[in-house]
C-alpha cells in the first residue's frame, strides 16, 4: 500500500488549493468568488450542523473577514465605508444562521455579493 505522508498531502493541497495571485485585485476577486460559492451553498439550506453547513459557514465568515480588513478607509472614503457596511450585514446574517435565527437572510447576502462580484469583474 502506497500511503502519502501528511507532509506530502499538505504540499499537494497547497499546490492546488489557491491560484497564483498577481495583485490585490486578484486576491479580492478570488475571495469574493469563494464567498459567493459558500453563500450559494448555504442558501440551499444544508442540514444545520452538517459538515457542508459548518464548512461553508466558516469559509464565508473567513472571506468576509479578509474583505473587511482589506478595506483602506483613508483612500477609499465613502466607498470603503459602504463596503464595510455591506460586508457587516452579510456577516450578521451568517452569525444569525449559525445561531438558528429565523430572520437570518442568506438570500439577500447572496444577492449583495453577486452584485459586488459582477462589479469587481468589470473594474480591472
Amino acid at each position: 500500500m502506497n500511503e502519502l505522508s501528511p507532509q506530502m498531502i499538505y504540499k499537494r493541497t497547497q499546490a492546488t488549493a489557491v491560484p497564483e495571485l498577481n495583485d490585490v485585485h486578484d486576491l479580492i476577486y478570488v475571495t469574493l468568488k469563494e464567498l459567493h460559492r459558500s453563500l450559494a451553498v448555504l442558501n440551499e439550506n444544508p442540514t444545520f450542523g452538517s459538515d457542508v453547513h459548518n464548512n461553508h459557514s466558516s469559509r464565508a465568515l473567513t472571506a468576509l473577514y479578509v474583505l473587511q480588513v482589506s478595506l483602506d478607509f483613508d483612500r477609499g472614503g465613502e466607498i470603503a465605508t459602504n463596503l464595510f457596511k455591506l460586508y457587516e450585514y452579510c456577516r450578521t446574517q451568517l452569525v444569525g444562521l449559525s445561531t438558528r435565527d429565523e430572520s437570518a437572510d442568506i438570500s439577500t447576502s447572496l444577492t449583495i455579493i453577486t452584485e459586488l462580484l459582477d462589479a469587481w469583474k468589470r473594474i480591472k
